[in-house]
């Protein structure tokens, strides 16, 4: 009987127990479920709206797209033109706001894809948050000012910011007191004259231009502003941010920059950022020290006329002088340096792969890379291209979808004097008779002359950069050493208007164009500043754009255009080709260690 009575307790035991454990996975498992069911939920929800707005593509407006081009359709036209009935968010069981967009991308002739922006929000879509991710690494190696928190720290010690996004790397710099991430491009992406002569005005400046849609009253509103921001493919997950302005007086230590603000979507580094971001008073040695000079947002307080800057050392400091800051009027050569972009992303954004590092960089979801058969034209300025074995970037495409991308680094030349990297731009008329460097400057020829030559090239016989890069005579120039890729490549034109000083980028489109296979940058152009990425040989090279009547333009290896010579020899070329239209991806992923390979 009362082994009976212990097996009974036993027993009771066992199925109470196992009643417990099923309660507990009850309340373990239903939240779990729940939130998989709404996910599930939410995405078929925006399948749906993804693919209702694609109706809209039958419309004139977006057969006429050229591939590669975003358009965005509201939920609330949706709506209006009874493309869908209803809409519900599964996660707030309301309807999703009618003011959200869904961008339209064309991929090729006749295909497009929608992408509705909750797709990309990390609250609903089931993936990490980049904002949760920089918090967490922000933690002991920060500081708090302009009402942010940011890095703070040496290369070393900043290690895991690395963004790629749009075709540019990027280095996260903190989180903005209204959650936003702020992030700058690791490299300068132009130099250019930062403003006219006078006094310093950014909101008035060539470099906001140059970044930004400039707002309809704006003077120097154009047809060539928004050099940047229109390379974007993904401006919405950019955040409208009010930009530091004010002045600084650099001998002062208390913070005066966000006296004045300015609300835009791309801006550039202030004076007090760019210092507070390391161990050192002159700016060095932190992770946003790139030894190279940039530009800022900040003007002199002390003189209304002049702008701080950073020298080819990275400091704030005149080179060789540690205590005078470096501060330059606006036709001063310095202040045409390099500009590095600074954007927002919405505290929403998600993380679709990486660790932050710089050789496994956060990708964010929606920003992905192109895919086998993908066109190029279809794909991000900036990215990664393989020509027979080098790397190219993507500059811009035209209306035809034609590709336009500058080699990362200067290319061998023969036939010089150095037969190295260096290439003379033009020696002169002729060996006997080289450009005359004293006034009248007898035989200086800036012009990129495609025919200024015959047989092999020789640049110490004086024939003309042009007639290197795309003489078909010349069994040595480069054109004739891309092999097959020489198929790929279509005429374009390019600008041949002079640049001067404190003056608008613009004035390079005034001018002749001419129509090549194989050019160089030109002045203002994306991709024209001290940017090589993927080779040590970073020195100077020529621009296609001439300065003056008897001098050609460079970048300098210290990070600003300037004009020099045609018979230097310090000076290589980054040779720029255009791909047709029709040029496909075969494999890669569009980053500088694994480029797009390609073909036709």
């Amino acid at each position: 009987m009362e082994k009976d009575n212990k097996k009974n307790i036993i027993k009771i035991s066992i199925i109470a127990g196992i009643i417990v454990l099923i309660i507990l996975l009850f309340i373990f498992l239903t939240p779990i479920v729940k939130n998989y069911v709404k996910q599930k939920s939410f995405d078929k929800e925006i399948l749906m709206i993804e693919e209702a707005s694609l109706k809209i593509t039958t419309n004139e407006q977006y057969k006429n797209m050229a591939v590669g081009n975003v358009l965005s359709v509201s939920l609330k036209e949706l709506l209006d033109k009874k493309y869908i009935k209803e809409t519900n968010n599964p996660y707030t069981n309301k309807p999703f706001d009618a003011g959200l967009n869904i961008y339209i991308t064309k991929k090729d002739k006749d295909e497009y894809t929608a992408r509705f922006e909750y797709r990309d929000n990390c609250k609903y879509n089931g993936s990490s948050c980049l904002s949760d991710a920089v918090k967490s690494d922000l933690k002991g190696k920060s500081i708090k000012y302009q009402k942010g928190t940011y890095y703070h720290g040496t290369n070393d010690e900043i290690s895991n910011n690395y963004v790629w996004f749009n075709g540019f790397e990027y280095r996260i710099m903190g989180i903005n007191s209204d959650g936003s991430i702020k992030m700058i491009t690791s490299l300068p992406l132009v130099s250019i004259s930062w403003g006219g002569e006078g006094i310093v005005d950014y909101s008035n400046s060539y470099a906001r231009k140059w970044l930004n849609i400039l707002p309809d009253d704006n003077k120097l509103k154009d047809e060539y502003e928004g050099v940047f921001y229109t390379s974007l493919k993904r401006p919405d997950l950019i955040k409208e941010y009010p930009f530091c302005i004010g002045k600084q007086d650099p001998t002062n230590e208390t913070d005066t920059t966000c006296d004045v603000l300015l609300n835009d979507k791309v801006g550039l580094l202030t004076w007090w950022e760019y210092v507070h971001a390391g161990p050192n008073k002159d700016g060095t040695s932190s992770y946003l020290d790139i030894k190279d000079r940039l530009m800022f947002l900040t003007g002199d307080k002390r003189e209304d006329n002049k702008l701080l800057l950073t020298d080819y050392t990275g400091s704030v400091f005149m080179a060789g002088d540690d205590e005078k800051h470096l501060s330059m009027s606006l036709n001063y050569g310095y202040a045409v340096s390099g500009l590095r972009p600074v954007i927002n992303l919405i505290d929403t954004v998600s993380i679709a792969s990486g660790d932050g590092t710089s050789t496994n960089p956060f990708r964010i979801v929606g920003d992905e890379s192109g895919s086998q058969n993908d066109l190029l034209t279809s794909r991000y300025i900036g990215e990664y291209v393989n020509i027979d074995d080098d790397k190219y970037r993507i500059v811009s495409t035209d209306k035809d979808g034609n590709i336009k991308i500058v080699s990362d680094k200067r290319v061998k030349s023969t036939g010089t004097s150095k037969k190295d990297v260096y290439t003379y731009f033009d020696l002169g008329s002729s060996k006997e008779n080289i450009c005359n460097t004293d006034y009248p400057h007898e035989n200086c020829n800036n012009k990129f002359d495609i025919s200024d030559g015959s047989l092999d090239y020789n640049g110490g016989l004086g024939h003309n950069i042009g007639y290197f890069l795309n003489s078909e005579a010349a069994k040595n120039s480069f054109y004739n050493s891309l092999g097959e890729y020489k198929k790929y490549l279509t005429d374009t034109p390019y600008p041949l208007g002079k640049w001067s000083i404190g003056r608008d980028y613009k004035t390079v489109y005034e001018g002749d164009e001419v129509l090549l296979k194989v050019g160089m940058l030109h002045y203002g152009e994306m991709l024209a500043g001290n940017n090589l990425n993927s080779s040590t040989n970073t020195n100077n090279y020529w621009l296609i754009t001439p300065f003056n009547n008897y001098e050609a333009s460079f970048i300098s290896v210290s990070g600003n255009a300037s004009n020099e010579f045609p018979n230097a020899d310090g000076v290589g070329v980054r040779p720029v080709l255009t791909l047709k239209n029709d040029i496909r991806i075969t494999k890669g992923d569009g980053t500088l260690h694994n480029p797009y390979h390609i073909s036709n």
